[in-house]
């Protein structure tokens, strides 16, 4: 990972490393969401 890398200091690897986790669920859940808006406005419920 880049970021662990440029902020590889003792003691913040641990907060890192669950930014990194917490950015990627975000993103993840976003897209989900997104895709869910998408198949509902083409799809007539």
């Amino acid at each position: 990972m880049v970021v662990v890398g440029l902020l590889g200091q003792p003691g913040v690897d641990g907060i890192t490393i669950r930014l990194a986790l917490a950015a990627l669920a975000l993103c993840i859940w976003t897209t989900a969401l997104a895709l869910r808006l998408r198949s509902a406005q083409g799809r007539p419920l």
